[in-house]
């Protein structure tokens, strides 16, 4: 009877934590009608939908912060962030658009860190905890965690631990030679998507980061258009049309950004038509 009892305690702690994220997620965002799912949670098709891991434990710390966090982020990027204007100053190279992606979620990390009350301290707590338990070793994922934490150090006034400083010193160096000078204007466009978006494509691009690597999974997409070209025409209009009804799907899918989730993030920012900056609050409800 007891264990009953404490089982039922525990999943209304847990019901009662995502309803509060539901909240604040449709509060932040400014849209009534979002939809909040967690972990496998059967989504509408039909809705504007934000997935969040299933919170493990909201009585961990971590785990509290970690929901919390994800929750600002994609409540701050449907209010905030354009696909539109995404698309449009998006580099080339996957590696470069990697890079990309993560500015643009640092900018509209930034309009919320101002905007709404404790959303700055849940995001830095967040990163805090997660890049300690990140794998540096392989060169490439140490070079974008190194970007991210450039940026966050720079526009979101992060402070560094000494071990994580000590693994980006390098890094950094590299980086202050080129975007150093270009800091001041990153931090006076962050409120104009536009100039941000093209100003901070330009400086990736300058950096030419995808010549330095070579990237598996782009040579293998471009072997597979190279195939594809081969098909018949109807087999070609099949895949086109499968291509397209995959991205009507209206869905966010929230995770730890790391180099897989980077990518998806990048295609998540085009799935759903979001209001620019101009946007009254009447035309958002409607």
């Amino acid at each position: 009877m007891l264990l009953s009892l404490r089982m039922e305690k525990k999943e209304d702690q847990f019901q009662n934590f995502k309803t509060a994220l539901t909240s604040t997620v449709k509060s932040i965002s400014n849209i009534e009608g979002v939809e909040v799912t967690f972990g496998n949670q059967t989504k509408d098709q039909n809705k504007l939908t934000i997935r969040l891991p299933e919170p493990e434990n909201i009585n961990n710390k971590i785990n509290y912060t970690k929901s919390r966090a994800l929750a600002d982020s994609e409540a701050l990027k449907i209010r905030f962030s354009n696909k539109s204007i995404f698309k449009k100053h998006e580099p080339k190279g996957m590696i470069s658009k990697k890079l990309y992606n993560i500015a643009e979620k640092i900018r509209y990390e930034k309009i919320g860190s101002l905007k709404f009350k404790g959303i700055k301290q849940n995001i830095h707590n967040y990163y805090n905890e997660r890049i300690k338990g990140i794998d540096l070793n392989k060169s490439e994922n140490k070079l974008i965690e190194a970007f991210e934490n450039y940026l966050r150090v720079n526009i979101l006034n992060l402070k560094n631990s000494k071990p994580i400083q000590k693994e980006f010193n390098s890094f950094e160096k590299n980086f202050d030679k080129k975007l150093k000078n270009n800091l001041l204007k990153l931090n006076e466009l962050f409120e104009n998507q536009v100039k941000f978006d093209s100003f901070v494509s330009n400086l990736i691009s300058e950096m030419n980061i995808d010549d330095k690597f070579d990237d598996p999974q782009e040579n293998k997409q471009d072997q597979n258009n190279e195939k594809g070209s081969d098909k018949s025409p109807q087999e070609n209009e099949k895949k086109t049309k499968e291509k397209n009804d995959e991205n009507q799907e209206m869905s966010i899918d929230a995770g730890v950004p790391d180099v897989e989730n980077l990518t998806k993030e990048t295609d998540d920012q085009n799935d759903i038509e979001l209001e620019s900056l101009s946007d009254t609050s009447e035309q958002r409800k409607k």
